[in-house]
Formats: structure tokens, C-alpha cells, sequence
């Protein structure tokens, strides 16, 4: 038998007889000469691969080709995205990307300081201005066509009457607290005398139309208070904003009018409250004062009445009451402890208005309230405020915000 091997790698065996004659390979079809000695056999071909096996070689090359590939790719980018980040993108006070997602802090940069305290402050304090916005301050130039309402008066002030109008039925020409108290009137005339700072108004009332007239003078402020009388749209819209919310007072006690004592001059009875403590909001009707014409009816959390008048417009009152008795300085509308989320040591200190060395700003004010005057100083070293109080016998010193000494 001669072995036979063709260039394909097909290999086999063949008859002797069949010696110097053309045969064709069985696996590829090309023609090969038999010899005794095949050439094939001299010079074998290099081992050749058959065509299913070489294909499969083929795949699997491709497929681990592909695969080094996905992994390298994979690694650069675990590698490289991080440290594209950090350098495009500065840290800012925004927490969402541009697809608006919010992200987390990077690990190697120190986190901000929590701001949600300073959001709801600023939330409480944009709330306040639209409240200021609410009950704008009327000049007396622009009463005419307005409302009034003469004012309740405490027991002992009742006999006099209001004086400051002429037309009723008293003694000196002024209404009787009986005739006026509670009515209504609509200003049907205001003039301004020539060459003095006085102002006249007719006030006509609307249940049978009998006229009051009155004269104010004009204040350093350029604003006229008339005694006794109160704007009927602030103290109705207050009821309308109010009635039925909760609010937390600046003041430690309720005032509680006591008719045993009206007789008597002097503050009024007081209800137990906790400085800062939530309270209901029964009713808002009119107070007794010009200064604070609108009475808020309370009730506390041990279900005690009392009441606190303030001002929330200014209208008809003098620059120098209308500070001490507004709105913003009485109440918070919302819980303070939340707008500042301070230690028990410092809410233990402002509960009982306390001040100590090292207090901010803000602290003492919310401790002792607003100050009568405020006397600032700036140098070099930063800036330096003196607080006054009272009738200039207690003083707070403050350095960049923060309390430094203590004079009283």
C-alpha cells in the first residue's frame, strides 16, 4: 500500500497498482501523482487545519478579541469618569446635576453646613413681608372714602367720652362712649389748614348718618394719629388671615381683662404662657388703642383666654408707638424652635430672657426683643454694636454678630 497525504492534510492509503498515476484527493478534489515515494511524503506540508476546525479557531479568536476588548473599555471608564467629574464640575450649593438628579457629596470634599435653617428663616422672613404687604400703611391724605370704627375703651376711661370729636352728645360737644362705641363711620371730608400742621376730617356714621368731626396734629413723622379710632379693613382682614391659626407669642403672659378691676388704672390681669409657646387664635377683634387697634383673642395650650393688641399696618399711628406694638415683634407664624434648632441651653436662656456672653445676634434679640436703638461701629477689627434698652440702663455689646459684654 502507498500512503498518500495531499496538500489539503487529507491523508490515506493506496494500492500499489495505482503507482505514477494521477488520483484525486477524496477531501479536496485536486488532482495528486501516486509515487512510490510521494513528494507529499518528501516535503510534507506544513500541518494544515482542517476548514470546520480552522472556523471554530476563527470564533474563538473573535470572541476573546471581543471580550479583552468590553473589559479593557470597562476599566477605563471605572477608572477615568470620577476624575472627569471632579475636575468639570465645582461643587455648588445646588444638590441636582444638569438632569436635575440629585446628587450625593463627593467623598474627599467636606460637606456644607446644613442650610435648611437658613431656607426656613428666610421663608418665615419672606412671609412677614408679604404680611407687611397685606396691610400697607395708609397716609392720612388718602383716608377720604375709608372706614373707622371708635374703639372699646377700658372701664375706667369710659366716662370721658372720645374726646378728640365734636358733635355728640357729652358735656364738651364729644361723643358719649354709649353713643360712638363699636359704630362704624366712612371719612366724607379731609382738609389741610393753610400755614398749620393741622388736619380736620368728618367722619359720617353709616347706621344714620350723623357727621363727627375732628383736628389732629401733624406729627414729627408726618403721620396724624385720632384718638380712638381704628381702620375697619386691617382688623377685618386680619380676622380673615388669623382666626383659627396658630401662633407663637414673644411675651411670657396674656393680658386678661378682669371687669373687678376695670375700675382701677394699671395694667390689666395676666394669663400664664410660656414664652414662645403655641397658642390658638379664637378671634381678632378691635383692641383699645390707636396704637394697637387689633385685639387677637388667645387661647393657650392649658386652655386658658387671654388677649395681646398690636398694629399691623401703622395707619393712625405715630412713628414712636407704632415700633414697640407691631405685628412681627408679638407673634411668629410658625414655631420658632424650628426656624432655630438651637440647644436647650440657649432656648432655656431665651424662654426666660436671659442673655450670656457668647450669644449671637439673634439669640438675644429673640431674649430680650428689639432693642430701642441700635449704635453700630465699624473698624478694622470688624464691627462692633451697642444695643440700648429701656431708658438707657441696660446695653448689649456685640463683636461681628456675636455678644461680647453685658451692661446693666
Amino acid at each position: 500500500m502507498i500512503d498518500f497525504s495531499c496538500e489539503c492534510g487529507f491523508k490515506t492509503q493506496a494500492k500499489d497498482e495505482l503507482a505514477g498515476k494521477k488520483v484525486k484527493c477524496p477531501n479536496c478534489g485536486r488532482s495528486v501523482v501516486l509515487t512510490t515515494t510521494s513528494v507529499n511524503q518528501v516535503f510534507p506540508p506544513k500541518q494544515a487545519v482542517p476548514m470546520a476546525n480552522k472556523r471554530r479557531y476563527v470564533l474563538a479568536i473573535m470572541l476573546i478579541v471581543g471580550a479583552s476588548v468590553a473589559l479593557i473599555g470597562g476599566y477605563l471608564v471605572l477608572v477615568r469618569t470620577p476624575a472627569k467629574q471632579t475636575r468639570a464640575r465645582p461643587e455648588t450649593s445646588d444638590p441636582r446635576n444638569e438632569r436635575g438628579v440629585v446628587r450625593e457629596p463627593s467623598s474627599n470634599t467636606t460637606p456644607p453646613p446644613p442650610t435648611e435653617t437658613h431656607m426656613n428663616l428666610a421663608e418665615h422672613n419672606q412671609s412677614i413681608e408679604r404680611l407687611k404687604e397685606e396691610f400697607p400703611f395708609v397716609p392720612i391724605t388718602d383716608w377720604k372714602g375709608l372706614k373707622f370704627v371708635f374703639l372699646e375703651r377700658p372701664k375706667s376711661l369710659q366716662e370721658y367720652g372720645y374726646q378728640t370729636f365734636k358733635g355728640g352728645k357729652g358735656k364738651y360737644g364729644q361723643p358719649t362712649y354709649a353713643e360712638a362705641v363699636g359704630r362704624i363711620g366712612t371719612v366724607i371730608e379731609m382738609t389741610e389748614r393753610n400755614g398749620e400742621p393741622l388736619y380736620d376730617i368728618s367722619l359720617r356714621m353709616d347706621d344714620n348718618r350723623q357727621v363727627y368731626t375732628a383736628t389732629a396734629m401733624r406729627s414729627y413723622d408726618e403721620n396724624i394719629p385720632f384718638s380712638s379710632i381704628a381702620l375697619v379693613s386691617e382688623i377685618e382682614k386680619a380676622r380673615v388671615l388669623f382666626r383659627g391659626k396658630s401662633l407663637w407669642t414673644s411675651l411670657k403672659p396674656l393680658n386678661n381683662y378682669d371687669e373687678l378691676q376695670s375700675d382701677k388704672f394699671g395694667p390689666p390681669a395676666t394669663v400664664k404662657n410660656s414664652k414662645y409657646a403655641p397658642v390658638s387664635v379664637i378671634d381678632v377683634v378691635p383692641g383699645w388703642y390707636d396704637h394697637e387697634p387689633v385685639r387677637f383673642i388667645l387661647k393657650t395650650e392649658s386652655g386658658e383666654w387671654g388677649f395681646l393688641d398690636c398694629q399691623l399696618s401703622g395707619t393712625n399711628t405715630s412713628m414712636g408707638l407704632r415700633r414697640p406694638f407691631e405685628f412681627a415683634d408679638l407673634f411668629f407664624i410658625e414655631d420658632p424652635r424650628k426656624l432655630f434648632p438651637w440647644d436647650k441651653k440657649i432656648w432655656s436662656a431665651v424662654e426666660n430672657g436671659k442673655v450670656f456672653i457668647g450669644m449671637t445676634s439673634e439669640q438675644a434679640r429673640l431674649s430680650w426683643g428689639k432693642p430701642r436703638k441700635v449704635n453700630p461701629t465699624t473698624t478694622l477689627g470688624g464691627t462692633r454694636e451697642q444695643w440700648v434698652y429701656g431708658d438707657a440702663d441696660s446695653f448689649l455689646y456685640f463683636d461681628d454678630g456675636v455678644l461680647t459684654a453685658i451692661q446693666n
